[in-house]
């Protein structure tokens, strides 16, 4: 079961700010309107929103009322009930479904898909997003001219034409660009929990796959887009970059002009149990903690046949979780996948 395509929604109090902060860490305006802006590089996408009180797990584009009926027939006890909505009770674009909910830590789930994330045009919004990061990710792992060239024309531009690309009313940025060197490393959510089995059999509920390290302290979990780590170890939730050298996404927004927490520093395997590398722990401007750490061996370099497997394997999956049809598949899998990775 796919749950939909995934955002972090955070609540913000100082939007100028906090979009100055993840500007500097490498991230793009998409939709910048007065009371929220929505940010991407590659394979995270952040929308921090003045309106909201707490932060905000949003899955798009699968039914609300599908995804009550098969979580609740596993048996889980879940807060709230799906409904539908006329479009200008949230101000969106459509009429559409969504349900509230919460997972056993209280963290707010939010599944919402509006009519017009639907049909053919729900499904070229979907097919966009996804190749569009793929194309960012291509960049920012440094992959061969020869194979960026090749994804975008057996594949982008071949699937998704420029005619197809969304029209919105929201100052939607949908070019799929990105700036190389400014890559802060692959975005994983850390989650603090209480009770890691009840947290991780709500995410697997939910169509979320066990992807990692699995134990009562630390489990890594996702679905495409969407990784999580569950974590008793830390006190509060952690937007997590691994795979980028701290010390240059130090330097990086540093340049930038802004005041930062901390500084990066190098660690032995013998302190973390793990190969050596480093790490800085740091704050948002409203006091989120972002956690860059990198051990030796996950360093992205430019060129690097792991980090490009990667990226290709998550955009195939995801291909599969929104049902891309047989050609573009078929494009992907032979004209990309099995030529570079």
């Amino acid at each position: 079961m796919f749950p939909g395509l995934f955002t972090l929604c955070l609540n913000v109090k100082d939007l100028a700010a906090m979009r100055r902060f993840y500007e500097a860490l490498g991230m793009k305006v998409h939709i910048d309107q007065p009371k929220s802006v929505l940010l991407n590089n590659g394979d995270v996408d952040v929308a921090l929103m003045t309106f909201l009180d707490e932060p905000c797990l949003n899955f798009r584009g699968a039914d609300p009322f599908e995804m009550h009926k098969v979580m609740t027939g596993k048996g889980l006890e879940l807060e709230g009930k799906p409904e539908q909505y006329k479009k200008e009770k949230y101000d969106a674009d459509a009429d559409g479904r969504n349900w509230i909910t919460r997972d056993p830590d209280g963290n707010n789930v939010f599944f919402d898909t509006n009519e017009g994330e639907t049909g053919a045009k729900g499904y070229a919004l979907a097919l966009q997003r996804v190749l569009d990061a793929t194309s960012k990710q291509l960049i920012n792992v440094g992959a061969l001219q020869e194979c960026q060239d090749a994804f975008r024309s057996k594949v982008l531009e071949k699937f998704m034409p420029s005619e197809n690309r969304a029209h919105t009313d929201l100052g939607l940025d949908t070019t799929p660009l990105t700036e190389p060197g400014k890559f802060a490393g692959s975005f994983v959510f850390c989650l603090k929990t209480t009770d890691n089995e009840a947290t991780r059999t709500f995410y697997e509920a939910m169509g979320l796959e066990v992807t990692g390290n699995n134990d009562e302290r630390w489990v890594q979990m996702g679905n495409g887009d969407c990784r999580f780590a569950l974590m008793s170890l830390v006190d509060a939730y952690w937007l997590n970059f691994r795979g980028a050298d701290p010390f240059k996404v130090y330097e990086q927004m540093s340049a930038a002009g802004l005041t930062l927490e901390g500084e990066p520093a190098r660690y032995t395997a013998e302190e973390f149990g793990s190969a050596p590398g480093a790490h800085w722990q740091t704050k948002d401007p409203d006091g989120n903690v972002v956690y860059f750490d990198t051990t030796d061996p996950e360093l992205i370099v430019p060129g690097d046949p792991d980090a490009l497997k990667t990226v290709l394997e998550r955009a195939h999956h995801q291909l599969l979780n929104i049902g891309a049809e047989e050609a573009c598949l078929e494009a992907f899998q032979t004209q990309i996948l099995e030529r570079f990775a």
